[in-house]
């Protein structure tokens, strides 16, 4: 059912689509959207899908589902549905698949980029392990048997530390469900305003689809 191998000469993540028309590493893959439709193209996205954390709806610009709630907290956005991606208001084994992209930059001091208002991160919060704990509970509780969660986070540094978001997912997944997909999403976000950056910021994100057991 695997979907990653070890082998591909685009790949500089170590894992690549057996799909050759698919790239894990992909440079030129700049929009969460395009990652989004990669995954369908290999057929990891099934015809329901519930997305926790909707927002403007960028995954879904390149294409969409048969059946596609959308779900936020912020009610402002173009939703079906407003809840917390922590206590969605739906039963269990209701989705083909879930996909829960949390507010996942780590904030020194909120608003140091001026698009951080945008990713719901103009905040002084630093800690975003809890979204991920809780958020992907949820989307194993809701999403069928044999279903796909997507999930969206990105290693980086924060304070001067290196803050593993990939070991909160592997941790909350563990012994529920099994990775099949791994793409990396290229960013261009720019630094922090008025400070000198001393450490390196990842040129990517992480997207990640699991199947449930």
């Amino acid at each position: 059912m695997t979907v990653l191998t070890s082998r591909g000469p685009c790949d500089r993540s170590g894992l690549v689509s057996a799909n050759p028309t698919v790239c894990a590493s992909d440079p030129t893959r700049h929009r969460n959207a395009t990652a989004i439709r990669d995954f369908a193209q290999l057929g990891l996205i099934g015809r329901t899908v519930l997305d926790l954390t909707h927002n403007t709806g960028r995954f879904w610009r390149e294409w969409q589902p048969e059946v596609l709630v959308r779900m936020d907290l912020d009610p402002t956005m173009p939703i079906d549905i407003q809840a917390d991606l922590r206590m969605a208001p739906f039963r269990t084994g209701s989705f083909d698949t879930v996909v829960l992209d949390p507010p996942y930059k780590m904030n020194g001091r909120g608003g140091s980029c001026q698009e951080d208002a945008t990713y719901g991160v103009a905040d002084r919060w630093t800690r975003r392990d809890g979204l991920y704990g809780l958020g992907l509970a949820e989307a194993l509780r809701i999403c069928k048997r044999k279903g796909t969660i997507i999930v969206k986070f990105q290693d980086q540094i924060a304070g001067g530390r290196v803050v593993q978001q990939s070991v909160w997912v592997h941790e909350a997944m563990a012994g529920a469900a099994d990775l099949i997909g791994q793409l990396l999403v290229m960013t261009s976000r720019k630094q922090p305003s008025g400070r000198e950056q001393r450490t390196p910021r990842n040129n990517f994100s992480t997207m990640q689809a699991w199947r449930t057991r």
